[in-house]
């Protein structure tokens, strides 16, 4: 079992990962776009990191963002760790849309018994809207492959990321 779910996982990041490598980020000029190349911020999506995030653009149009942030009150507990890797398509103006592909995992639980741990895989796009010269509200829609401690099979689920980053 562990087996066949690192294998699907690794597929799975490889194929989200590799298909944008097609598209061509355009040559940007000065003042093109009010993108900077890292940046700090708030993330809320269920399997690809939920928290404070860190993200970091490299100069080849690839980049990565990580987030998490543990949550325990007196009698629950919930902690969303998570990546993704991102590829560019385009920078316009105030825009920026990205190809994504991921891992995340949930865990979660309370003193009343109910407790689990869900991993999730999940490959979309993403379009980050400037808002000023260095703020930028991040949106992403696509697909997760779910992994449920409480089911036997794999779901494919619909999901989507939202955040705030103030990038440099």
């Amino acid at each position: 079992m562990k087996r066949s779910l690192l294998t699907a996982a690794t597929l799975a990041l490889l194929a989200g990962t590799t298909l944008p490598a097609y598209a061509q980020v355009p040559a940007q000029t000065p003042g093109q776009t009010k993108a900077g190349t890292q940046g700090v911020g708030i993330q809320m999506s269920w399997l690809s990191g939920s928290g404070f995030a860190y993200r970091r653009w490299l100069d080849n149009g690839w980049g990565f963002q990580v987030a998490a942030f543990p949550l325990v009150l007196t009698d629950y507990y919930f902690f969303n760790p998570g990546g993704q890797v991102m590829k560019e398509l385009f920078r316009n103006g105030n825009l920026r849309a990205y190809a994504l592909s991921g891992v995340g995992a949930a865990m979660y639980g309370s003193t009343y018994g109910a407790s689990g741990m869900d991993l999730g895989i999940p490959v979309g796009g993403g379009v980050d809207w400037f808002w000023g010269e260095n703020l930028s509200i991040n949106f992403g829609l696509g697909y997760t492959l779910s992994f449920h401690s409480n089911r036997r099979s794999p779901t494919l689920e619909p999901g989507g990321t939202v955040g705030v980053m103030l990038e440099w």
